[in-house]
């Protein structure tokens, strides 16, 4: 039986991942309504549009830890993973500034979640 501490520490990190989840569907809607009306310059559309990518790949970073358990066995598999998690909060974070409205906001948010959830599995792994 697992203890009381392993319980709450697994239940605390499915929680912050669905709301980072969460965030990131409600910053995608409001993009969707948003980005209609505004009428932005090409470079600020397409950063956004890079922002929005390189989240989902922090998004499927996340979902490949819990998909392949292999990731947490091997060192040499979990610092690769690190890795890619690191580079693409480091690229989304610019590209998520440069759009426009409030979706950037709800996609930064999304995105420091995923970063922070990455960051403390990398270290409990």
């Amino acid at each position: 039986m697992p203890s009381l501490r392993t319980v709450v520490g697994v239940v605390l990190l499915v929680a912050i991942g669905l709301i980072s989840l969460a965030v990131f569907a409600y910053a995608l809607w409001k993009w969707w309504r948003v980005a209609q009306r505004l009428e932005l310059p090409v470079w600020r559309r397409i950063a956004s549009f890079a922002g929005f990518v390189t989240v989902i790949v922090q998004g499927a970073t996340f979902v490949a830890f819990w998909c392949w358990p292999q990731i947490s066995r091997d060192n040499k598999l979990l610092g690769a993973w690190a890795r890619w998690a690191f580079a693409s909060f480091i690229i989304a974070v610019p590209f998520v500034l440069a759009g426009k409205g409030a979706s950037r906001w709800w996609l930064l948010s999304s995105s420091v979640l995923l970063f922070v959830i990455c960051f403390l599995l990398s270290t409990i792994a």
